[in-house]
């Protein structure tokens, strides 16, 4: 017996939507290509099917297994560059999943690649009591170029969309699913930029015999953990969020400039968790930054381990009142303070909210 499930793509621009420009030959949004190219890819729509269905002319179609999984896109306007995602941007996004959730069996974003992990992450706060999927997605080279990677996650989230029970946001990217607020963009250009060095993989994607067998690998106990909260939308962030990356010549008067206009800050630091004290004064400052309501996560410049308490340097963080972020990554736990700030105490931002770190 056939299903039909139904899918939303929320286009909001990135590299896999992009042409090279005249003016200067680098890669640009295009407004108004998208959709009437995807439905030149047999991957991406059945004609054949769409017409027995008889269609609107914005929706489309494929069939995977026993499941038929009818789209359709909503270009936002305008596209952007993911390096320009914004507090804005994000609030639309989730405004535009909360509208139609009752609508879909589940959501697709595609989005650039630079900031996906930062969306990812921070969708994974601003929405709780997720029971649908939010499979996030993008391409390192456009879908209207040969040798794209852009058909294939594209095609790939639409079935983890749709045909898969998964209960939380997601990043698709080159045969690999992860959760969202664990993934971390490792390569600036090879296809297999994402992964989440300190958590397995929900699901992986094996190709067989020159590619004709597919095999979709799942995790499937962290893939259907379902959420038991009830469904509800935090829309009032906090802009005034800052990543201090600590390095060794670091002085206590450069963390002071950097801090004291800030609600929440993330700092960077060495190893385990281990920041410079040798200016005397550094401790003083982070302390009375503490003092006065600043709310500061301790996380690791390395890409893979945990924060810990092994060093005396690190012990410091902890007794002023630092907050250790464990094994958390950088974007999840900016992500963490600007959502969160607003709505949980600090004894609360301590704990695992959803599943974004391992607390010792």
């Amino acid at each position: 017996m056939v299903e039909e499930k139904k899918v939303l793509v929320l286009y909001t621009g990135g590299t896999i939507g992009m042409m090279k420009t005249t003016k200067n030959n680098a890669y640009a949004p295009v407004a108004g290509l998208f959709t009437q190219f995807i439905k030149e890819i047999p991957k991406l729509y059945d004609r054949v099917l769409a017409a027995g269905l008889n269609l609107h002319c914005n929706q489309l179609t494929i069939k995977y297994l026993n499941t038929r999984i009818i789209y359709q896109i909503i270009e936002y306007d305008p596209l952007l560059d993911s390096s320009n995602m914004s507090i804005k941007e994000w609030k639309k996004i989730a405004t535009d999943i909360e509208k139609c959730y009752c609508y879909f069996d589940g959501f697709v974003v595609l989005h650039g690649t630079d900031t996906m992990a930062f969306t990812s992450s921070i969708l994974s706060f601003m929405i709780e009591g997720l029971n649908k999927p939010i499979i996030i997605t993008g391409a390192q080279r456009p879908i209207f170029e040969d040798g794209t990677d852009g058909i294939s996650n594209f095609y790939y989230s639409l079935i983890f969309a749709a045909a898969y029970n998964i209960s939380d946001v997601c990043v698709f990217f080159d045969k690999v699913l992860l959760k969202g607020n664990r993934c971390k963009k490792i390569d600036c250009s090879g296809f297999d930029a994402f992964d989440s060095p300190n958590y397995p993989h929900l699901a992986e994607i094996t190709f067989n015999n020159n590619n004709n067998n597919v095999t979709i690998n799942c995790n499937y106990p962290l893939l259907n953990r379902r959420k038991i909260s009830k469904l509800s939308f935090k829309y009032d962030l906090v802009a005034d969020v800052g990543i201090l990356y600590c390095y060794p010549t670091i002085r206590a008067s450069d963390v002071h400039a950097f801090l004291e206009n800030l609600h929440g800050a993330v700092i960077l630091t060495f190893g385990a968790g281990n920041a410079p004290l040798n200016d005397h004064n550094m401790v003083n400052t982070l302390k009375q930054e503490i003092d006065t309501g600043l709310v500061i996560i301790n996380v690791s410049q390395c890409l893979k381990g945990t924060v810990t308490s092994n060093y005396e340097v690190g012990c410091v963080l902890n007794e002023i009142g630092i907050i250790s972020g464990n094994d958390i990554t950088v974007e999840a736990a900016y992500a963490k303070l600007v959502v969160l700030l607003n709505y949980l105490n600090k004894a609360e931002l301590e704990a695992d909210v959803n599943g974004e770190m391992t607390v010792n």
